[in-house]
């Protein structure tokens, strides 16, 4: 039996008592496609309710002492009304278990996530195998939505590009610099297992900065949100424009993603580079593991 996880738990049990929801192996969830799926075809998901849903499907994993060993755009599912959940069918570990280096390091967002943390909260001593399984959820989690949002929002690029895949550590450090001392407090504690307020604490800052109410909603954006570009720079003409929501872009972004271009220009300051030596640390432990080390 399938168990999904999201906007609805009461109806996703009821599905999945129906046998209606099978592994994303094989059928997908009844009348409902993967997030995956729906990248491929271009839809734009609605970034709101995605991150909604995903938290949402986080709190009540967590609920449950478990963690999600598999956060990715396979592994969501979307209804026809739009809302998302999690399959968790041989996909949960206890909270006892911690993510195992040896067996997620070929997964798609293993790699930022240990990214992230040794290379921008300058971690450099954690050990991945400390990190409590659902921080390293939280973190895949939000790093996907931010992709989503500089994708489908932004148009900051292709969603396969992997130029944008590897910038999304950094653009996630730069958006919301508050996480440098909340993950280091957590830790660098004997005890690293968060409490539920540490865990709203990191999704209303996630919410605040990066992702956008729903359109039409009337409300001010916080001043994270706020176009920082110098009056000269701005386009003086909105209806040339061809992204349709009403809310400016955070922090410039495309000011962000252009640092990381300095990897390549050789204009990389010292915290930067120390983040490039990583990535490329990261990529040579994966190449080892699938060649079968």
């Amino acid at each position: 039996m399938q168990l999904v996880t999201g906007a609805n738990r009461k109806l996703a049990i009821a599905i999945a008592s129906s046998e209606a929801v099978r592994t994303s192996s094989g059928p997908a969830v009844a009348n409902s496609s993967t997030l995956d799926q729906m990248v491929c075809r271009g839809s734009a998901p609605a970034i709101h309710l995605l991150s909604q849903d995903l938290f949402l499907s986080l709190e009540t994993i967590n609920g449950e002492k478990c963690w999600f060993k598999e956060i990715c755009e396979k592994e969501i599912h979307c209804t026809r009304s739009g809302r998302f959940s999690l399959s968790i069918n041989g996909n949960t570990a206890s909270q006892t278990e911690l993510p195992d280096t040896a067996v997620y390091a070929s997964q798609d967002y293993w790699m930022p996530v240990f990214s992230y943390l040794i290379g921008r909260v300058r971690l450099t001593d954690l050990n991945p195998g400390e990190l409590p399984g659902i921080l390293f959820n939280y973190l895949q989690t939000m790093l996907l939505i931010l992709r989503v949002r500089l994708v489908f929002v932004d148009q900051e690029g292709y969603y396969t590009s992997a130029s944008l895949f590897d910038q999304l550590p950094m653009i996630l450090d730069k958006l919301i610099p508050e996480y440098r001392t909340l993950f280091t407090r957590l830790l660098t504690k004997d005890d690293k297992t968060p409490k539920p307020s540490d865990l709203r604490q990191i999704k209303n800052l996630f919410i605040e900065r990066v992702v956008l109410p729903p359109a039409g909603a009337g409300l001010t954006p916080p001043p994270s949100l706020q176009d920082t570009t110098p009056p000269s720079l701005r386009d003086t003409n909105p209806s040339s424009r061809q992204d349709t929501n009403p809310l400016p872009r955070p922090a410039s972004l495309k000011r962000l993603s252009s640092l990381a271009a300095g990897y390549s220009s050789g204009n990389i300051q010292n915290g930067d580079c120390l983040v490039a030596v990583i990535l490329a640390m990261a990529l040579t432990f994966s190449a080892w593991i699938w060649s079968g080390h």
